[in-house]
């Protein structure tokens, strides 16, 4: 892998050459005052999987929510949706 070295002026000015080279696999840094950067492809995320309906059925018995419900009615901070 090939990578080259820029000033922050000179990677405004061709940044669209500087995306090319990234594409084609080449490294880009760029320094910006005393700080060093590098531009590289980042690959998409991986999708977040839908649950299956009634995934969360048997989390709770039914007791459980009616006294967890109690104690959120009797909490002095309250949650609005």
């Amino acid at each position: 892998m090939k990578s080259m070295a820029l000033t922050f002026s000179q990677t405004k000015k061709e940044f669209s050459k500087v995306v090319d080279d990234v594409d084609r696999g080449k490294e880009v840094l760029f320094r910006r005052r005393d700080r060093l950067y590098a531009i590289q492809e980042v690959p998409p995320p991986q999708p977040i999987p839908i649950r299956p309906k009634g995934y969360f059925d048997d989390c709770r018995t039914s007791d459980e929510i009616g006294t967890l419900n109690k104690l959120a009615s009797k909490s002095k901070r309250k949650i609005y949706l």
